[in-house]
This record gives C-alpha cells, structure tokens and sequence, in this order.
C-alpha cells in the first residue's frame, strides 16, 4: 500500500526533480521513484536525455516521453482515481511540506484538462504536466 500511496506524478527519476532540491521530498517517496523510473523507462522505451528535457521545462512531441509520463501518474492507480480525478489529500501528502498551492495548482490543471473532453490518457496527463509546468513558479516545478 505505502508503494501506490507514493506514486506521484504528478509523476514526476532518480535524480529528477527539476529545480526542486531533492531533501524537500517525502524520504519514502523518494526511495520509490528510482524503481517507477526504472519500470516506466524500459515500458515506454523513452530515453533519459528526452526525461531531462521535460526536467528542464522543454515538452518534446515524444511519444515515448509522453507514455513515461503517463506511466509515472497511472502505474499505481493510486494519485488519481477511474474517472482520472487527482486526489488532492494524497496529492499533497507526496508534495514537499508548505506546497498546498502547488497541489490545488496541479488539481486544478486536472479539472481544466478534463472539461476539454481529452479522451486519450497519455495526451490527458501530458496536458496536466504541461499545464503545471505554466502555472508554478519555476522552483516548484518538478518531473520524475
């Protein structure tokens, strides 16, 4: 249970959190992202200079690097439920402490992205990601 409760994403690589220092992350995470990184890499076959571009802020048209990402938000089915709903409360349980606005910023690209109608998963949570990605200040974003 304690893995699923910590499959982020959103989703978010063993040293990858863009420009979020690693300390400010829940440990138990952190010592589960290595292995999500690890299934999601050899499932989508996406490479790690292409994971470091979406670290950057940079969103190839990759559609390995989209499936990875999908992959990080749905591996567990635990941060989002059936209908692709975010859990806020486990959401900010996996956020760094003090980063509420952060987690309702993240839900709220979840609501915007689901009134579009999006029916393709992977292109549903690469909207989510890219949608954060516009709307937090720099250092809080992050992508595993």
């Amino acid at each position: 249970m304690l893995k699923i409760v910590l499959m982020v994403a959103v989703c978010l690589a063993p040293t990858a959190y863009g420009a979020v220092p690693e300390h400010q992350f829940n440990p138990t995470l952190l010592s589960l992202v290595p292995d999500w990184h690890q299934k999601c890499v050899m499932y989508t076959g996406t490479t790690e200079d292409l994971i470091q571009q979406a670290k950057d802020g940079k969103f190839p048209e990759d559609d390995s690097l989209k499936r990875y990402n999908n992959c990080i938000w749905t591996h567990h089915n635990f941060l989002v439920d059936d209908k692709r709903v975010v859990n806020l409360k486990k959401l900010l349980y996996l956020l760094p402490k003090g980063w509420e606005s952060v987690g309702k910023t993240i839900k709220q690209c979840n609501t915007d992205v689901l009134n579009t109608g999006e029916n393709d998963d992977v292109e549903f949570y690469w909207k989510i990601m890219k949608c954060y990605h516009d709307k937090v200040d720099p250092s809080q974003y992050f992508f595993y």
